[in-house]
């Protein structure tokens, strides 16, 4: 898992959307899902909407 850091992924928000790019085989790309964007999910669509106004 360490080796993530030398992977050309990348990630932002785009009209409050988040939004990944996950280059690599298939198992990485399961992996990075589950085990980061699944967990980070609350959090990222909160980043995503707080300029919001209500």
């Amino acid at each position: 898992r360490t080796r993530i850091v030398s992977t050309r992924a990348t990630a932002g928000i785009a009209r409050d959307v988040p939004v990944f790019v996950l280059p690599g085989s298939v198992n990485a790309v399961e992996l990075a899902t589950a085990e980061i964007i699944a967990e980070e999910a609350p959090h990222l669509a909160g980043l995503a909407s707080r300029h919001e106004v209500e």
